[in-house]
């Protein structure tokens, strides 16, 4: 027993071994296990670097033109995410303006604007949005409302001022609450904060995939033997050297992907670096496992391109980042079950953002060493056929 322990061994570093000769001799899979995961980070955080939408293009339609819709427009103008860039004679001309993209918001204030401040009745102002980034339509709604809430909050201040003793109940001139939002998770409420944690796991899926389907499609197109069945190596042996290799190659890579790159870009990330490359290991694991699974069906180069780069835009979704499990179907939520790299932004996102240890994620957690273990099974009966094939 302790020979056969002992030649298993040897099988796994020669598998090891052969796995990482073929991966550093081939430039497309240098490519994809070390440039890749080297470079995309940083891009990706590059581009979304000033995490929120600022001073966006606005024009006015003041069809009241008191001192009350001036006073109206410059607290518009004031707020930090929208940028009036002048008035507009009509609506014509405004709905002209935003066709060209000289301005994505238009702000129409109605002739009796001031009139129903001075009666006391609501005042209603319109706002056409371009929603075709919803990114806009979001800063847009949250300047507004803080607009409207303050200036509705002044003038009920007036109301009481000009009460005369009532204005000692109201606490000399002050309002009575005050509204505070507190963002847990993503404080900056910036969009880097948000979508790149997803972006990030699944660069380190579709690259780790993608990797090994290129080494065993590469084989092929080379004629060379797809095991090493002929030196006397087990299904199992090979299945475990090559998940060892991609290890190798992909923990140094989580480190530097998800610690160094947060830090550089100051961008909310974990603290407990042992927990959280603890809680990465199942998805390194998985993931190479899958990778395993798929490479069976990859016979050129060209078809693991097309396919998973295909699948890793489905697999985007798929995790929640862009609409939420909870109101898919379940079909969709049982397909993102299978997918490693769903249980880990899940799991991610909690370490990664509101601070939870390794304990308070243990289902995502489990479930990738569930996947992990369900993909070594059907690639070790799929490297099995591929040997007796060999």
């Amino acid at each position: 027993m302790f020979r056969k322990l002992k030649q298993w061994i040897v099988d796994v570093y020669e598998v090891w071994k052969d796995e990482f000769r073929a991966s550093i001799s081939d430039i497309g899979v240098v490519l994809f296990f070390i440039i890749l995961p080297l470079a995309y980070p940083i891009l990706y955080t590059a581009i979304y670097d000033p995490e929120i939408v600022r001073d966006i293009d606005v024009v006015v339609v003041d069809n009241c033109r008191t001192s009350d819709s001036r006073l109206f427009v410059r607290n518009a103008g004031a707020a930090e995410n929208i940028h009036i860039i002048g008035y507009a004679a009509s609506m014509d001309e405004a709905r002209h303006l935003m066709a060209e993209r000289q301005c994505y918001g238009i702000i129409e204030i109605p002739e009796n604007f001031a009139r129903c401040i001075g009666r006391h009745e609501q005042a209603v102002v319109q706002f056409y949005s371009d929603a075709t980034l919803l990114i806009r339509y979001r800063s847009f709604l949250t300047s507004l409302s803080d607009v409207t809430i303050q200036m509705g909050a002044e003038l009920r201040q007036r109301v009481v001022d000009s009460l005369g003793s009532l204005s000692d109940m109201a606490g000399g001139g002050e309002m009575p609450a005050e509204t505070k939002a507190v963002f847990l998770g993503n404080p900056q409420q910036g969009f880097a904060s948000f979508v790149i944690q997803a972006i990030l796991i699944f660069i380190v899926q579709q690259s780790l995939i993608l990797g090994v389907c290129m080494i065993a499609a590469g084989r092929r197109e080379r004629f060379l033997r797809p095991s090493l069945a002929a030196s006397g190596a087990s299904s199992s042996a090979t299945v475990f050297g090559r998940m060892l290799l991609h290890a190798t190659f992909y923990l140094p890579v989580i480190l530097y992907i998800f610690h160094f790159v947060p830090t550089i870009f100051n961008l909310p990330h974990a603290d407990n670096l042992l927990q959280f490359i603890t809680f990465m290991i199942p998805m390194v694991i998985a993931t190479s496992m899958l990778g395993q699974v798929l490479q069976i069906f990859v016979k050129e180069r060209e078809t693991s391109l097309i396919i998973i780069v295909f699948m890793s835009v489905v697999f985007l979704f798929l995790s929640g980042i862009t609409w939420p499990r909870f109101a898919m179907q379940w079909y969709w939520k049982a397909l993102g079950d299978m997918i490693p790299g769903v249980w880990a932004v899940e799991g991610f996102t909690l370490m990664n953002a509101t601070g939870a240890d390794l304990s308070q994620v243990l289902k995502p957690y489990t479930m990738m060493w569930v996947l992990a273990a369900a993909y070594f099974l059907l690639a070790l009966i799929l490297q099995r056929r591929e040997t007796r094939r060999a």
